[in-house]
């Protein structure tokens, strides 16, 4: 995934989650996002969504998995598959808000 296209994705991500989210949770993502930190705020973005009851819309389901392939074979791979399979993915077509 480009940087740019990894920009929009995270945003998406974020965008879906905020209003589940902690103020303090939501300045230190934009934070990370603002300071170029998408790695970060994604990986973080997994943990919230896998320890929440917050459903993943279910049309960023494949890009994140697709994200998680960036680290094949990598040590990060099984930690980052782990944390999406507690994800809770719905079955129903989302509007995902636009970045």
């Amino acid at each position: 995934m480009n940087r740019a296209r990894e920009l929009s994705f995270v945003w998406a991500l974020a965008d879906w989650a905020v209003e589940y989210m902690r103020p303090d949770a939501r300045v230190r993502l934009s934070t990370k996002i603002g300071a170029g930190e998408q790695d970060s705020a994604i990986a973080d973005l997994l943990a919230f969504y896998s320890n929440s009851q917050v459903e993943l819309p279910y049309e960023l389901a494949a890009p994140i998995r697709a994200w998680i392939q960036g680290y094949a074979g990598t040590v990060r791979e099984p930690v980052l598959l782990r944390l999406y399979d507690r994800i809770r993915v719905s079955i129903m077509t989302q509007t995902i808000p636009s970045a």
